[in-house]
């Protein structure tokens, strides 16, 4: 078959957007433009009638993010049934990014368009499947009954491209009160964290346990994250030590973060990883455990430090354990270190 002049420029290696430390940006392709828009991110050629996935690509290193696009050809097979499919879930509303539609629609056809995303969850495309995933949750923030999604979205969270898109639809579900079986939500936003570092999976882990779900299956997920997940993770994990939660499966990896490899400053993330540590051991009068970190050469005075900070908030009849180490370890009165930066932006997180 010859080339169609309207998207031969279209090549695997074609991406544009923020390239990353170290790199040159990408303008947007001119070509583009040309395409029609359809719904789910696709694109179709006029001159050949070909389809593309518009996907967007999110990568990280340590605090920075960068996020570029790309066009994924599809299969001539795929073309037919692929157009009829978007049509019709367009046809609630639903094509919309705010889906003002939903609220006008007729609730039969806004039924079946939701049906019909669920079904999109399957799609051999990945960027449908994100598509459909992301529409869904803003469906249910507005109101609507997820249905059969929940076990779909649970299965999708594995996806290495649409996972983080069901992890928010999960967290709208959860958010809305709607009634779901915590356990397998639990399993698999602590496999994301696992394999792929994921700050979604960490609020809707914290939104779980917010809704009275055990959340301790993902507690070592939590602690061994890296990356911007990490900030988010150290946080919740504070939040747990801070109500008398089990932590035990996340000392290891706490100890391990908190303890520094130079004699400098420690980081903020060495901070709240021993600020974990102190208040889950106090939390849980693991007095052995705590006059052995206070006693630590490298850690001792900052471990006195978030030890101090930890008892105004540990139970009462924990104040008299906690002055007795404080004393033994001696310097009692040290000052209290500076916060770690808010996950979220904006001010330091405070006890």
């Amino acid at each position: 078959m010859a080339e169609c002049p309207a998207c031969a420029w279209v090549t695997d290696d074609l991406w544009w957007g923020e390239a990353g430390p170290g790199g040159d940006d990408r303008p947007e392709p001119a070509g583009l433009a040309a395409l029609e828009p359809l719904p789910f991110d696709r694109r179709r050629c006029p001159g050949c009638g070909s389809l593309f996935d518009l996907v967007e690509e999110a990568e990280g290193l340590m605090c920075f993010e960068w996020t570029r696009r790309r066009l994924r050809r599809l299969s001539p097979s795929a073309t037919p049934p692929d157009v009829g499919t978007l049509e019709v879930a367009g046809a609630g509303g639903l094509g919309d990014p705010d889906l003002e539609g939903l609220r006008a629609a007729d609730p039969a056809v806004a039924r079946a368009a939701l049906e019909e995303l669920v079904r999109l969850l399957d799609d051999p495309a990945p960027a449908v499947r994100a598509r459909a995933a992301k529409l869904l949750g803003k469906a249910v923030a507005r109101g609507s009954d997820p249905g059969g999604a929940v076990p779909r979205l649970v299965a999708l969270v594995g996806d290495a491209e649409a996972g983080d898109a069901a992890v928010g639809a999960l967290l709208s579900v959860v958010r809305a009160g709607r009634p779901v079986e915590a356990g397998p939500l639990v399993a698999a936003a602590a496999e994301r964290l696992r394999e792929r570092n994921s700050p979604c999976a960490v609020r809707l882990l914290e939104e779980l346990s917010d809704h009275g779900a055990d959340v301790s299956a993902a507690v070592p997920a939590l602690a061994g994250c890296s990356g911007n997940a990490r900030i988010y993770a150290l946080a919740f994990l504070e939040k747990l030590a801070g109500t008398g939660a089990d932590l035990a499966a996340a000392e290891p990896a706490l100890r391990r973060l908190a303890v520094r490899s130079r004699g400098d400053r420690s980081s903020w993330e060495e901070a709240q990883a021993l600020r974990v540590l102190v208040r889950h051991l106090a939390f849980r009068a693991e007095w052995p455990a705590l006059s052995t970190l206070l006693t630590d050469p490298s850690l001792g005075d900052e471990a006195r430090s978030e030890l101090l900070r930890a008892s105004s908030i540990v139970p009462p009849g924990h104040a008299a354990p906690l002055a007795a180490l404080l004393a033994a370890a001696g310097r009692p009165g040290l000052p209290v270190p500076a916060d770690p930066p808010d996950p979220k932006g904006g001010r330091p997180v405070r006890a």
